[in-house]
C-alpha cells in the first residue's frame, strides 16, 4: 500500500495547564484510556483500552474487548516530559480502485454508517463539542472524518439527516486552523513542490 506523503506543516497544540511538565506528560501520554472519551471515540466494535506505546516508533492504538487492537497511529518523538509527536494513520482499504471507491463495499456498509452516524448525532446531541463545553481532541479527531464522509453523495444523505452533526461540522469547518488545511489547499501545497 502507498500512503501519499503531502509537505505540510504539522498541527501543533499548546495548553497550558496546572501541573508540573513531568505530571502533565504522564497523565496525557502514560494514560491516554484515562482521558480519551474512548466509549463515544473510537474505531473498533466493543472498545475497551487506548494507549500510547513509550517510544519511537511505538503505537497510538486501541484494544476491543476480545483483544483486537488497532492502530490509531505512531509515535514519531518520546521525549518525557518534554515532547511527544505521532502521526494519524489514514488509508484507503485494499482492493479500491483507482477511483477511490469500492461500490460493493459502499453499499455493504450504508447500513452501519447509518447507524454509526445516528449514534454521533445522539451523543453530540444539543452540546456544542464532543467531550464538554470546549474543543476537544475528540472533535478535531473525528472531524476530518466526518468532513470526509460528507463527499461521497451517499454519505452526505445521511449526515444530512442530523442536523445537530452538520451544525457541530459547520463550526469546526469554520476554524482557521481547519481552513488553512482543507483538501484544495493541501492539493495546492503538492502541486507547488512538485
Amino acid at each position: 500500500m502507498t500512503i501519499a506523503q503531502f509537505p505540510v506543516p504539522p498541527i501543533v497544540k499548546n495548553v497550558t495547564v496546572r501541573a508540573a511538565p513531568a505530571r502533565a506528560f504522564a497523565l496525557f501520554a502514560d494514560d491516554l484510556a484515562r482521558w480519551w472519551p474512548l466509549s463515544r471515540v473510537h474505531t473498533g466494535p466493543d472498545p475497551a483500552d487506548c494507549a500510547i506505546e513509550p517510544r519511537v516508533g511505538g503505537r497510538v492504538f486501541e484494544r476491543s474487548a476480545d483483544g483486537r487492537e488497532t492502530a490509531w497511529g505512531t509515535v514519531l518523538a518520546y521525549d518525557p516530559p518534554h515532547r511527544l509527536a505521532f502521526s494519524w494513520i489514514v488509508e484507503l482499504p485494499a482492493g479500491v480502485g483507482a477511483t477511490g471507491r469500492d461500490e460493493d463495499a459502499i453499499v455493504r456498509a450504508i447500513p452501519n454508517a447509518r447507524i454509526c452516524i445516528a449514534e454521533i448525532g445522539r451523543l453530540l446531541d444539543d452540546r456544542t463539542w464532543l467531550a464538554g463545553d470546549a474543543l476537544s481532541l475528540a472533535d478535531l479527531l473525528l472531524a476530518p472524518q466526518l468532513s470526509m464522509f460528507a463527499q461521497a453523495p451517499e454519505d452526505a444523505q445521511i449526515l444530512q439527516e442530523h442536523e445537530n452533526l452538520n451544525r457541530w461540522l459547520a463550526r469546526i469547518e469554520a476554524r482557521p486552523s481547519v481552513q488553512a488545511t482543507t483538501w484544495d489547499r493541501l492539493l495546492e501545497r503538492v502541486a507547488a513542490a512538485a
